[in-house]
């Protein structure tokens, strides 16, 4: 599923959806690819409507084996990532209607929990997965620098997964905004300088991705020393 899913409005629907695509450094790429090749299918293909069926089961079977790569390559990532946002519902009161489900050949994974009431709510479960996947990579490559290879790239390999991941996704981030225009006067301008930074860093696939990729380097650089 490549399309974005519409933003869940403040105090509507519950739940939270998070792209594992855009997790990942080739989004880009794996979002382009099946433009091109469905340029190429139709261009070659005189006829038009087995091109499209085609073109249409090749894109599924791709989209599906993609999907699993990256669903395996940064699995426990994903897991800890929405374990963090159950994590944050627990701490700031906020029921959980069904617990993190990750499908292998989809590209999100979702969770579903009761409203929320507050922005500080809100923000708590967005910026849950940064706090604790973080935390986690920092371990493993801290845990990493004092083993041995093969062991040690066990170690690394969940860094990067926990570090790939720790970024709230657009889904994550969505009614923050709308939520910090709820705040009282006083207190708007500050739920904005909160609600701003997080959402400007998700809403770009791009910009997602290379920060990823900027703060798993920083991670490891941190936690290996110079």
């Amino acid at each position: 599923m490549w399309n974005e899913l519409p933003p869940v409005p403040r105090g509507a629907s519950p739940g939270r959806v998070s792209d594992i695509t855009t997790w990942f450094p080739h989004a880009v790429a794996c979002r382009t690819f099946p433009l091109c090749l469905s340029a190429r299918v139709l261009d070659t293909d005189s006829d038009f409507s087995t091109s499209r069926r085609l073109h249409s089961v090749t894109l599924g079977v791709l989209t599906q084996l993609f999907n699993a790569v990256v669903t395996i390559a940064v699995g426990p990532g994903i897991l800890a990532h929405e374990y963090a946002h159950v994590l944050a519902c627990r701490l700031t009161g906020v029921e959980i209607r069904q617990r993190p489900s990750l499908a292998l050949f989809e590209s999100v994974a979702t969770f579903e929990h009761e409203p929320v009431e507050t922005f500080v709510q809100d923000y708590a479960i967005a910026v849950a997965p940064l706090v604790v996947n973080s935390a986690l990579a920092l371990l493993s490559f801290v845990v990493m620098s004092w083993l041995d290879p093969p062991i040690a790239f066990l170690a690394l390999w969940l860094g990067i997964a926990f570090g790939l991941t720790a970024l709230p996704s657009d889904q994550d981030t969505a009614s923050l905004l709308p939520g910090a225009g709820t705040l009282s006067p006083a207190s708007r301008p500050f739920g904005y300088a909160l609600a701003i930074p997080v959402r400007a860093i998700s809403v770009s696939v791009v910009l997602a991705g290379l920060l990823a990729l900027v703060w798993t380097s920083a991670l490891l650089a941190l936690a290996t020393g110079p």
